[in-house]
């Protein structure tokens, strides 16, 4: 085992073994053959310099990569080799193939498709919900449910289905506060992802409840049975 001198990644791989002439050097190192059809170095080259590594040692290196929007959902290969000098004038190609997961999640806007109006401690009212796909792509959602803590729900839970690019979908939910103040509306839409597994999609709607309504004395009639008499 001898340490790694000059180390270079190159994304994509196309790093052929050099010969050894000494004509080519790691930090001449050319990444321009590389496959990179689904994926892309974003604000950097695909080739990057690491260095010397040592023997048995470890070295992290980050780089961001963009998905080609031309790329369907599915397992990709990425191929990366790795050019470096044995430390007896060797230079050596070593190539890995990594696999990437490709996922199309959904596009949706969740919100109040109109003014729901005031909400009162003990009133009941309607939340206006509708979840619109701002994708380019059909999506098919599952059951969307709505939450709300210190309030009583009813008409809460309801299948959304295939939503078209542009789509909608409404549900009207009857609420009746318990409690003063600011309340988290939680709507939750459950669905299946490429990879067939399981996944959500949670937006957050505040509402502003306001006290209960107080009724002033006198509004009762005379007699307390709530009607004035007659006069004589």
């Amino acid at each position: 085992k001898v340490d790694a001198k000059g180390v270079t990644m190159v994304l994509g791989g196309g790093v052929t073994p050099p010969d050894q002439t000494g004509t080519q050097q790691p930090d001449g190192v050319s990444g321009s053959s590389g496959d990179l059809t689904n994926f892309a170095p974003l604000g950097s080259s695909n080739v990057l310099f690491i260095g010397d590594i040592q023997q048995e040692g470890t070295i992290t290196s980050t780089q961001k990569l963009v998905t080609n929007v031309s790329t369907q959902p599915g397992a990709y290969t990425l191929k990366v080799s790795f050019v470096y000098d044995d430390g007896k004038g060797n230079q050596l190609v070593d190539d890995q193939v990594i696999t990437l997961l490709v996922y199309s999640l959904p596009q949706v806007e969740i919100g109040f498709y109109r003014d729901p109006g005031e909400f009162m401690v003990g009133m009941p009212n309607t939340l206006p919900i509708q979840v619109t796909n701002l994708g380019k792509k059909t999506n098919v959602l599952g059951n969307m449910k709505v939450t709300v803590d210190n309030a009583d729900l009813t008409n809460d839970v309801s299948l959304v289905g295939a939503l078209d690019p542009g789509g909608y979908y409404t549900l009207d939910t009857e609420i009746t506060p318990m409690q003063e103040g600011n309340l988290d509306v939680i709507v939750t839409i459950n669905y299946t992802d490429d990879f067939n597994q399981p996944r959500f999609v949670t937006s957050t709607i505040n509402i502003d409840v306001l006290p209960a309504p107080e009724f002033t004395d006198g509004l009762e009639g005379q007699d307390g049975s709530g009607m004035s008499p007659l006069p004589p």
